[in-house]
């Protein structure tokens, strides 16, 4: 193998794999949409669900957390420490953060740059 037919590769990798990306983009906003639609139906017509060759299509109501800003997030923190009696929680906080995160390691990255011609 030659470095040439290595470094085609990794670009032809590279753009596939961008190119799926935006087709499973796609393709979960499709799935959104025709789940609106379902559940749409199902409301409608006042039903829990329906069967549909073979298979039951129920919906069903769970409970999800609406994502924080990291402001928020950082605010709601110093306030719980800050209930909990701890005199600087903003350092505390910043301690806690720093330990969940795991060591640091070097990695090697592959960049590829289009070069002008000349």
């Amino acid at each position: 193998m030659s470095i040439a037919h290595d470094v085609e590769e990794f670009k032809t990798l590279k753009t596939e794999i961008a190119r799926l990306s935006g087709q499973t983009r796609f393709l979960r906003n499709k799935l959104k949409d025709v789940e609106a639609r379902i559940i749409d139906f199902l409301r409608e017509k006042q039903q829990p669900g329906v069967k549909y060759q073979g298979t039951a299509v129920v919906m069903e109501q769970k409970p999800r957390r609406a994502p924080k800003k990291a402001k928020a997030r950082e605010s709601d923190a110093l306030d719980v420490l800050t209930h909990y009696g701890i005199s600087d929680p903003k350092t505390v906080l910043e301690e806690v953060l720093r330990a969940r995160q795991g060591n640091e390691i070097e990695s090697r990255r592959i960049k590829v740059k289009k070069l002008p011609d000349f």
